[in-house]
């Protein structure tokens, strides 16, 4: 019947022994996997990300190396070039050690420049960091991360889409910057290029429905291009940390309801001082339903839903924490 068919014996003994391959192959793969202590999440595992899965493009599997609780955190990327100046790495810095503090997690891509100075700021952070891997998670690149990369799958968690020993190679960037903007409630361009892979995070964030943050520099540097060209497309412009985690609010109760995350406060831009503040459900929709322009109160009740008792208690309780400021004629702003 083989012959019959046209095919010969040696193609024939291919086809049937290609199953057992492909089963060595996996079972190698698994081995690997738990001798490096990592765990494999798929699409139908408890774990696998709800926000992840409701992006666009979902990986089907997941290696996992680290604090796997890190996979349902409230999470923030910040990105940008690997080429960094002082002032975005000590921005980068800032921004992810607050972000940290605040009980976020930051999610970065583990290369050199923006991303490694975001990972180091935010490792022993309550929210702490989470890395995406454009190789597999024995495959650590660049190279000169590789401790880095080891501290990340520690104290913090390592995340990959390709098999344990798959190499890193150029069109697996863009696939890795797709999970950083799907698993983040926003991302906080720190500097970078107008032609970059900081740039295609934004964006594909931008298509997920995911806020965009943008740190404006020198405006003669082209490395702030890449921001201020955020800011012109309607990017929000950031000078604290505070600006980030107010306009997440309505995010983070669609994709982490009933998670907390906490406010610098009035006197807490990124590396300032302020105490924390925490924000129950009901004070997040009545922020949401401020700007930083005066909005009279009757306004703000139409736009969260809620009684006027209920937004009289929730405006004492943001005012008292310094997110909001009361004015004349029962109207209120964004601090």
């Amino acid at each position: 019947m083989v012959r019959a068919a046209g095919i010969s014996m040696e193609k024939a003994g291919e086809v049937l022994s290609a199953p057992t391959a492909l089963a060595r192959e996996l079972d190698e793969e698994m081995a690997l996997a738990q001798s490096s202590g990592a765990e494999i999440v798929t699409l139908n595992h408890p774990l696998y990300p709800g926000i992840l899965l409701e992006s666009s493009d979902p990986p089907p599997v997941l290696y996992c190396k680290g604090r796997l609780e890190l996979l349902g955190r409230p999470s923030v990327a910040v990105v940008g070039t690997r080429r960094a100046t002082d002032y975005g790495l000590a921005a980068a810095e800032a921004f992810s050690k607050e972000l940290a503090a605040a009980g976020v997690t930051v999610v970065s891509g583990l290369a050199a420049g923006i991303d490694s100075a975001a990972h180091r700021a935010a490792l022993d952070g309550p929210g702490g960091t989470l890395a995406v891997l454009g190789g597999g998670l024995a495959r650590v690149y660049p190279r000169e991360n590789v401790r880095l990369a080891e501290k990340i799958g520690e104290r913090g968690l390592l995340v990959s889409e390709f098999s344990m020993s798959r190499g890193p190679e150029r069109h697996h960037f863009p696939r890795r910057n797709r999970i950083i903007a799907g698993l983040s409630l926003g991302v906080l361009v720190a500097e970078a290029p107008e032609i970059s892979g900081a740039m295609i995070t934004a964006r594909l964030a931008a298509e997920e429905g995911r806020e965009v943050f943008a740190l404006p520099g020198p405006y003669r540097s082209q490395r702030s291009a890449g921001p201020h060209r955020l800011i012109r497309e309607g990017a929000s412009l950031v000078r604290s940390v505070d600006d980030i985690l107010k306009e997440i609010f309505s995010l983070l109760n669609r994709f982490h309801p009933g998670v907390m995350i906490h406010l610098a406060g009035p006197a807490g831009p990124a590396g300032g001082a302020g105490a924390p503040a925490a924000f129950a459900p009901e004070e997040a929709a009545v922020l949401e339903g401020l700007d930083h322009a005066p909005v009279h109160i009757d306004r703000i009740a139409s736009r969260s839903r809620m009684g006027p008792g209920e937004i009289s208690r929730a405006l004492l309780e943001l005012e008292m924490k310094g997110a909001v400021r009361a004015m004349p004629g029962k109207m209120y702003a964004r601090t």
